[in-house]
C-alpha cells in the first residue's frame, strides 16, 4: 500500500530560473509547483536471513517521469536521506502540478552501493511488495507529499530479479547551498522567505518556507541560474550564478540583503517595478508625450506582426489600454511631434519592408492614418526636428540596408507645415542603419545627425541648414550599435553620444564642440544593449543613463565629467528591446516605461 500525507506550505518568495536562451516563450511552463519526500519502508532482513544495518542507507536513486511521457523531471537522480527517530525520509524535491510515476526507486549506501531496491511489476521480487513500479502519484499545487515506497533487500539477489534489466547506473548529481535573508544594514534579524528553484523545463522547489541558514537542494548540469528574491515591501533582488559560484555557500549562507522598497528608504535614481503588465505582445519601441492633452504622459507602443497600441496614463503612472489598434505593420519605432502644425502630438512610425506611416492625432489621443506610405525600406528609427530651418518637423529615417532586401539608404521626409511629407532626394550611406538621433554637433545652429550601424562604423552627418546632409567622414567605433542619444554628458555646452552595443561594451564619444567625436576610455555593460534614454535620474543635474538590455535594464550615473558609475540595479525581466524616460507618476523625476519582445507585457518603472 502507498501511504501519503500532504502539507500546506507558506513564507517570502525566492525564484532562481536556469538560463538556456533568448526565448521569452514561457507557454511551457508550469501553473504551480508541489513538493514530494520518499520514505522507504525496509524489510530488517536479508534474503539469506541476517539481520540488516539500517543506518547503511543514505541515499535513494530515483527516476520520474511524466504520466503523458513528456518529460523525465528526474532521471537516476542521487537524493540524501536523513533518519528521523528510526524513520528514513529523503529531502524534498519539488514537481510541476500534474500527475507523474516514480519507475526506479534504489537505495544506496555512503559509497552508492545498491543495497535496497524495489521491483518492477512482473519480476521476480515483485511478489515481496504492495506495490511495485511503477507507482503514480499526483502532485498538487503547495502542497508536500510524502511517499512511501516499499522496498527488498538486494542482498544475495541480482537486479535482474528486480526487473533492472540493462540498468545503467549513472548518476545525476544535485547541489545544496545555504541561504540567509535579511534586510539592509539588519542582518541580525532574518527575515522569513519562501524559495523556487526552476529549470527551463520543470520547477524543483517553489514557495519553500526559508528559515535560519536555510538549504536549497538544486540539480546540477546547468551552465547558470537566476536568483530572484522578492519580499512585499521590499525591492526585488536578482542574482545570476552558477554551480561553481555558490562552492562557498555550500558550508556558510548566502547572506541576501533586501532594500526596503519605501520611497523614503530609496535614493533618487533607483527604480521600482509599479507591478503592471501592460499588453502581450511583440513589442519593439515606445515613445511618451501627451497624446490626450490632460497633461500628463501617455506611451505609443510600436509591435512586430500586431496593431500598435496607445497606452493612455491616468496621471498617477498607472496605465489603460486605449483600445485602439494602430495598423498591422512591422513596427519598429515611432516618433511623436506635432506633424500638422494643430497643437497635439502626432505620430511618424516606421515599418520594415513595409511603408512608414504618419497617424494624425484628433488632440484627445485618437489617431488616423494619414494615408500616405512613405517609402518601402526596412526602415529601424526615425527622429523628428526641423531640419530644413521652415519651422515645422521633418524626418531623418534610418534603414537597413540589407544585401536580402530591396531596402535603400537613410532618408530625410521634408514636412509641408500639414503634415505631408515629400522624399527629400537623399541617399545617406550605405551601411545597416539601425537608429539616428539628431541634435547640433558641430555649433552651427542647425540639427545633424548620428547614425548607428550594424557590424559597420557609425556616422555623423552635418547639416548644411537647409535639410541637406553630408558625411563628416568619421568612423566611430565598428560595433553591432543598436541606438544612440545625444546630450551634453560632459557638460562643456556641446553634444555628445551615448551608444549601446550588442556583442560589445556600451560607449561614450565626447564632443570638441565642432561636430569632431573622440571615444572616452569607458567600456560600459554587458553585451546585450538594445535602447537607451538620457535624463538627469538622482536629481543633481548631469544626464544619467538609463539602458534596456536584453535580459534586464541597468542605469548608470554621470559624475558630471561624463563618466558613468553603476548603480548595480538589474531591472529584470527578459526580451527587454526598448524603453523611454518621463515623469510618469507626476512627481517631478524621470520614470522608465520599458516594452519587451517575444508577447511579454510591457512595465512601467518608478523612479523613486
Amino acid at each position: 500500500m502507498i501511504k501519503y500525507s500532504t502539507t500546506k506550505l507558506l513564507g517570502l518568495f525566492i525564484f532562481i530560473s536556469a538560463i538556456t536562451g533568448c526565448s521569452g516563450d514561457d507557454s511551457g511552463q508550469p501553473h504551480g509547483v508541489g513538493e514530494i519526500s520518499f520514505s522507504p519502508k525496509f524489510g530488517n532482513k536479508s534474503g539469506s536471513g541476517r539481520l540488516l544495518d539500517l543506518n547503511d542507507a543514505a541515499f535513494i536513486l530515483i527516476t520520474i517521469k511524466k504520466d503523458d511521457g513528456s518529460s523525465t523531471p528526474y532521471s537516476t537522480s542521487k537524493i540524501e536521506l536523513y533518519q528521523l527517530n528510526g524513520e528514513f525520509i529523503s529531502q524534498k524535491i519539488s514537481l510541476p502540478v500534474g500527475s507523474y510515476s516514480l519507475t526506479e526507486f534504489l537505495v544506496l549506501d555512503v559509497d552508492s552501493n545498491i543495497i535496497y531496491a524495489t521491483p518492477e511489476e512482473g519480476s521476480l521480487q515483485a511478489q515481496n511488495v504492495g506495490d511495485p513500479l511503477p507507482i503514480e502519484f499526483v502532485i498538487s499545487r503547495d502542497e508536500i507529499l510524502d511517499l512511501q515506497v516499499e522496498v527488498v533487500s538486494t542482498e544475495d539477489l541480482e537486479l535482474e530479479d528486480f526487473g533492472l534489466v540493462g540498468f545503467d547506473l549513472s548518476l545525476v548529481n544535485l547541489f545544496r547551498f545555504y541561504i540567509n535573508v535579511s534586510e539592509k544594514g539588519k542582518l541580525e534579524e532574518l527575515l522569513s522567505a519562501e524559495l523556487t528553484v526552476e529549470s527551463d523545463t520543470f520547477v524543483f522547489h517553489q514557495h519553500i518556507e526559508a528559515i535560519a541558514n536555510n538549504s536549497v537542494v538544486i540539480r546540477d548540469g546547468y551552465p547558470a541560474y537566476e536568483l530572484t528574491i522578492e519580499r512585499e515591501g521590499y525591492a526585488t533582488f536578482n542574482y545570476t550564478f552558477t554551480r561553481d559560484s555558490l562552492a562557498h555557500y555550500e558550508s556558510s549562507p548566502l547572506t541576501v540583503e533586501l532594500v526596503s522598497d519605501k520611497p523614503s528608504d530609496l535614493p533618487s535614481g533607483f527604480f521600482i517595478d509599479s507591478g503592471q503588465a501592460l499588453g502581450s505582445s511583440q513589442s519593439q519601441n515606445v515613445a511618451l508625450g501627451d497624446l490626450d492633452g490632460d497633461g500628463d504622459l501617455d506611451a505609443f507602443v510600436v509591435n512586430v506582426g500586431q496593431p500598435n497600441k496607445i497606452w493612455v496614463n491616468n496621471g498617477d503612472g498607472s496605465f489603460t489600454d486605449s483600445g485602439q489598434l494602430l495598423g498591422t505593420s512591422n513596427s519598429y519605432a515611432v516618433a511623436l511631434g506635432d506633424l500638422d502644425s494643430d497643437g497635439d502630438l502626432d505620430a511618424f512610425e516606421v515599418n520594415s519592408t513595409q511603408p512608414n506611416k504618419i497617424w494624425t492625432n484628433d488632440g484627445s489621443g485618437n489617431f488616423t492614418d494619414s494615408g500616405q506610405e512613405l517609402g518601402i525600406e526596412k526602415s529601424l528609427g526615425v527622429a523628428l526636428g526641423d531640419l530644413d530651418g521652415d519651422g515645422d518637423l521633418d524626418a531623418f529615417v534610418a534603414n537597413d540596408l540589407h544585401p536580402t532586401f530591396s531596402t535603400k539608404s537613410n532618408k530625410v521626409w521634408i514636412n509641408d507645415g500639414f503634415g505631408s511629407f515629400t522624399d527629400s532626394g537623399q541617399s545617406l550611406g550605405d551601411s545597416r542603419s539601425n537608429d539616428v538621433s539628431l541634435g547640433d554637433l558641430d555649433g552651427d545652429g542647425d540639427l545633424d545627425a548620428f547614425v548607428v550601424n550594424y557590424q559597420e562604423p557609425d556616422r555623423v552627418w552635418l547639416n548644411d541648414g537647409n535639410g541637406a546632409f553630408t558625411n563628416s567622414g568619421q568612423s566611430l567605433g565598428n560595433a553591432y550599435s543598436f541606438d544612440v542619444s545625444l546630450g551634453d554628458l560632459d557638460m562643456d555646452g556641446d553634444l555628445d553620444a551615448y551608444v549601446v552595443n550588442n556583442s560589445q561594451p556600451d560607449k561614450v564619444w565626447f564632443n570638441n564642440g565642432h561636430g569632431t567625436l573622440t571615444e572616452s576610455s569607458q567600456s560600459l555593460g554587458g553585451l546585450t544593449s538594445q535602447n537607451v534614454s538620457l535624463g538627469d535620474l538622482n536629481g543633481d543635474g548631469d544626464l544619467d543613463i538609463f539602458v534596456t538590455n536584453y535580459f534586464n535594464s541597468v542605469v548608470w550615473f554621470n559624475d558630471g565629467n561624463g563618466f558613468f558609475t553603476d548603480t548595480e540595479q538589474s531591472l529584470g525581466g527578459s526580451a527587454i528591446v526598448g524603453g523611454s524616460l518621463g515623469d510618469l507618476d507626476g512627481d517631478g523625476d524621470l520614470d522608465a516605461f520599458v516594452v519587451h519582445a517575444n508577447n511579454l507585457p510591457n512595465k512601467v518603472w518608478i523612479n523613486h
